[in-house]
């Protein structure tokens, strides 16, 4: 089994920070208040719930726009022509999914409060929330005018009905495009229908000092996987560590996915000009992301 050593000794070491400051005397971990472990456990129902308001107000403004010449067309042959030709397929859809787009906003609100996300999505994720509350919002606002258009059987009141849905349906698809980029990373589909070619980059191999360890054999360590920090050698430069990474890592933070916006196998994207967004602190690992 391949050896994650000094990925592991790197979180063991964030880990036992964090874990030493959550103690208390008794050495026992601080246990949440009730309320914030129940808001939490709501927050973790987001992916799931989401998946109503994306399916039922799509297919609400679907059906509504192409069903409405063959409605209109049956109004004629009744002689109806002054009634909404709303289609009570798509208020049911648009009734449930704005209900399960408020659910799912508030769910994602709440996740987004306690669970970690790495600083280099923050604006995405900043924006991901406010177009969610935005467009359930839209598909509550729209369900009241489909009640007005039934009511009051004005023209231009279905006509705001309709307008309202298809921009619902819009800001539906912004808000998921954002979520998929938070949890894919930018250009998940996009880079399969139009590859570009990856820009080769060296890494640059630091020298060892004369008497200093070998650099580490990704291969080898013990087999639990972790190891004394104080065993570590003083020289590890990028090209050690690159096939750990490549083991563990590249399928989700590669060249085809960047989950999080976090990407390993450029150490120029590791290591951007932007030091803010460094997902990993060189000799801080109470400091890193990762």
């Amino acid at each position: 089994m391949r050896s994650i050593c000094l990925g592991a000794a790197a979180v063991g070491a964030a880990v036992g920070v964090v874990a030493a400051a959550a103690q208390g005397d008794d050495g026992a971990a601080a246990v949440p208040a009730l309320a914030d472990r129940l808001l939490r456990a709501g927050g973790r129902l987001h992916p799931m719930l989401v998946h109503f308001p994306i399916g039922l107000l799509l297919t609400a403004a679907a059906i509504e726009w192409i069903g409405l010449p063959f409605r209109r067309h049956a109004a004629r042959q009744r002689g109806d022509e002054g009634a909404s030709n709303a289609s009570p397929a798509a208020t049911a859809c648009l009734a449930i999914g704005a209900l399960a787009a408020a659910a799912a906003a508030w769910a994602g609100w709440m996740n987004a409060d306690f669970e970690t996300h790495g600083r280099s999505v923050q604006s995405t994720l900043t924006l991901h929330r406010w177009t969610g509350v935005a467009a359930a919002s839209l598909a509550l606002l729209v369900l009241v005018l489909r009640g007005a258009a039934g009511s009051t059987q004005h023209p231009r009141a279905a006509s705001l009905y309709r307008l309202g849905l298809l921009l619902t349906a819009g800001f539906v698809g912004l808000t998921g495009h954002l979520g998929g980029t938070i949890v894919y990373g930018t250009g998940y589909l996009t880079s399969v229908l139009w590859p570009r070619a990856e820009r080769a980059v060296e890494d640059p191999v630091a020298p060892v000092a004369e008497g200093a360890d070998p650099p580490v054999d990704p291969a080898g360590g013990p087999a639990t996987g972790t190891v004394n920090l104080d065993e570590l050698p003083a020289h590890v430069v990028y090209a050690d560590i690159r096939p750990i990474l490549e083991a563990n890592c590249f399928e989700c933070h590669g060249p085809t996915k960047q989950r999080g916006k976090m990407r390993f196998d450029r150490k120029d994207v590791v290591f951007g000009p932007d030091r803010d967004l460094w997902v990993i602190v060189p000799g801080d690992p109470g400091a890193s992301d990762l």
